[in-house]
């Protein structure tokens, strides 16, 4: 384990990430309309009832009974995971083939998913989906606050559902990392692979994988819990020091939080973005090479993501 201790802020850096978010966001538009992962409320309104698209829900199964998108399904994350080798990892291709032909998916859907807890949840269905080569899938922005606010139609009966044959494709390793990967940044470092961790800077010092970089999916946020603008996200992160082309390997706890920046970072333009799925769970259950501020508290809580 290495020990480290909080380098000097350099007021000038912080001051330019500070001004470009001022300007990108005072002159982008925050809509994500004609995005192939990303759909407004007002799109969402004008392909409901449609053939082929299904709303799902991916709230718990408590809040689905409170109260609904007319017709939407309810598939929680926590279907869609295993605990092994890792805790909180995605299930295999037969098990998600039964969870969607469940609840009536088709290959060839288009499906929307939303939350409430700042697209997490829904990113998370979505990479799973899209890990098993599932085409059309697409996040809500703004969640359950973007349904209400547009008066879309809200139900506590859920519909009637016929069972269908979903048939997973192999996984997409293009978007996937394993701990031998991370292993292989971590043991020799290159300066176009970049390590992201997503959670908050009291998780990031509690212990984090040698060499990454912390930004927190929460400031992929605007107030209102609408995805920030692709050129504000492209902005952020290049100030960071992530370019383009390079190879992103994106992280949190279990890698749920992971999964909303990932779509973000597709959406500013990133091309190689993938999600380490076992984690900070895995790699420090496993007994890897840790990073940890001098006198962290490592007992604390850390997000259940």
């Amino acid at each position: 384990m290495k020990v480290y201790r909080k380098k000097p802020i350099y007021v000038l850096v912080i001051i330019s990430i500070l001004f470009t978010l001022l300007f990108a966001g005072c002159s982008e538009k925050t809509s994500y309309e004609g995005s192939l992962r990303i759909i407004e409320a007002q799109e969402l309104s004008s392909l409901l009832g449609k053939e082929n698209v299904v709303v799902v829900d991916a709230r718990s199964v408590t809040n689905y009974k409170k109260g609904h998108l007319v017709n939407a399904v309810n598939i929680p994350t926590g279907t869609l995971t295993t605990n092994k080798p890792a805790p909180a990892m995605v299930i295999g291709d037969k098990e998600l083939s039964k969870v969607l032909g469940s609840k009536g998916i088709k290959n060839d859907d288009l499906v929307i998913v939303y939350d409430d807890d700042k697209g997490v949840s829904a990113s998370r269905v979505f990479w799973t989906l899209k890990l098993y080569g599932h085409e059309k899938v697409m996040v809500l922005n703004g969640g359950t606050n973007a349904i209400l606010s547009s008066g879309l139609k809200i139900s506590a009966k859920s519909p009637s559902i016929s069972n269908t044959t979903y048939e997973a494709k192999p996984l997409n390793q293009d978007i996937l990392v394993s701990l031998e990967d991370i292993q292989k940044v971590v043991n020799n470092p290159t300066k176009n692979v970049k390590i992201l961790d997503v959670r908050t800077q009291a998780e990031f010092d509690e212990g984090h994988i040698p060499g990454s970089i912390l930004y927190s999916h929460k400031d992929n946020m605007y107030k209102d819990d609408t995805f920030k603008s692709s050129r504000n996200i492209y902005l952020t992160y290049k100030d960071l020091g992530l370019n383009k082309d390079d190879s992103i390997y994106v992280y949190c706890k279990s890698s749920f939080r992971a999964t909303q920046t990932y779509i973000l970072l597709k959406e500013a333009g990133f091309n190689d973005v993938k999600v380490y799925d076992g984690a900070y769970l895995q790699w420090s259950g496993e007994g890897m090479e840790i990073e940890r501020l001098e006198g962290a508290n490592v007992l604390s809580e850390q997000d259940a993501s």
